[in-house]
């Protein structure tokens, strides 16, 4: 069994996204994209679940590994990038339930942050107040130290929601969590 956020990237990759999908930090994303049918440029790229890895992180948030300080690692962020587009945007290796990461990780993260970014259910109420991430990196017995990607150990992701509860009472909307459970990212990424 793997650790839970067992490198200092992987840790500080997290909390960037964590800190970003803070409640206001979230609130600043989804004014970013604007409200339906008046979405930004932003907007739409997020409306059309059509996006590759690393382009909404990278390209539109600027969203890469911050330690405390708050500095880019370049060697972070080069890990960060190999992650997104090798690791969960992998569309060439097919793992054993017969689909790529790409299709069976990317897809329904991406599909998730689009709710969460545009902020409403089918009905166009508003709906998400937060959202969180974890990342659980799994070691492969055979090759402890990360030294290459093991084809047999393909990515997962677990979604879900729950309502945010009120100190006054009732509900503040719904937060969404999501899980990814992965290998370790090979040694001089």
């Amino acid at each position: 069994m793997g650790l839970l956020f067992r490198s200092l990237g992987t840790r500080n990759i997290i909390d960037t996204l964590n800190t970003a999908f803070a409640p206001k930090g979230l609130a600043g994303i989804q004014a970013f994209a604007g409200k339906a049918p008046n979405l930004s440029p932003f907007g739409n790229v997020i409306a059309g679940r059509n996006w590759e890895p690393y382009v909404v992180a990278n390209d539109w948030l600027s969203l890469n590994p911050k330690d405390e300080f708050g500095s880019i690692n370049p060697g972070h962020s080069k890990r960060w990038k190999f992650f997104l587009q090798n690791v969960i945007g992998d569309k060439t290796t097919v793992y054993a339930d017969g689909k790529t990461a790409y299709a069976s990780v990317f897809v329904p993260l991406r599909n998730a942050l689009a709710d969460v970014i545009l902020n409403t259910d089918s009905q166009g109420n508003y709906v998400f107040v937060r959202a969180t991430f974890d990342h659980v990196e799994l070691e492969d017995p055979n090759d402890p130290d990360a030294t290459k990607l093991n084809p047999n150990l393909g990515p997962s992701i677990v979604i879900f929601d729950s309502p945010v509860p009120n100190p006054a009472g009732g509900t503040l909307g719904t937060g969404r969590h999501i899980t990814l459970f992965t290998q370790r990212v090979k040694k001089g990424v």
